[in-house]
């Protein structure tokens, strides 16, 4: 199916958006960052996690991963979260969109400890679950149908 677009001056709020496979890509929003993504995505919610802990305003876009705009699969394979900054940067990558949130604001919650030592020891560890996030990912899409998908889980 197919989600409509709203095309108003809302463009520079932070009313949330659906987009869709010809959908071209927005204008930038000058005014507030924009998270492309999707609800049930665990990289996404790292993503929006850490802009709600640092306490900086997004614009939220969804976007339908089964039918992909051309724009999104020519900047990263249709891969989210996406991170569209005012300037109208992107930025891929959860981890890179954590940290960014942490380097951006003094807001909030820090998101890594101060001792440089003790901060590089999480990232390790954040490193290596996101090693196994994604095969976990994969079941979870295949709904546990797939035992190929769950049996790579478990070696």
């Amino acid at each position: 199916f197919f989600f409509a677009i709203i095309m108003t001056n809302e463009w520079q709020s932070l009313k949330r958006m659906i987009l869709a496979g010809s959908a071209p890509k927005p204008e930038v929003n000058k005014a507030h960052f924009r998270m492309y993504g999707h609800t049930l995505c665990p990289f996404v919610s790292r993503a929006r996690y850490a802009f709600a802990l640092k306490k900086i305003p997004f614009q939220d876009v969804q976007v339908d991963l089964n039918e992909k705009a051309q724009w999104h699969l020519d900047f990263n394979n249709g891969f989210v979260p996406v991170l569209e900054t005012p300037a109208g940067d992107l930025i891929k990558e959860s981890g890179v969109v954590a940290q960014f949130a942490h380097d951006y604001s003094s807001e909030g919650f820090d998101l890594w400890p101060k001792d440089p030592t003790q901060a590089a020891f999480m990232r390790l560890e954040m490193a290596a679950f996101d090693a196994t996030l994604g095969n976990f990912f994969a079941i979870y899409m295949s709904r546990g149908l797939d035992d190929e998908t769950t049996d790579r889980f478990g070696s």
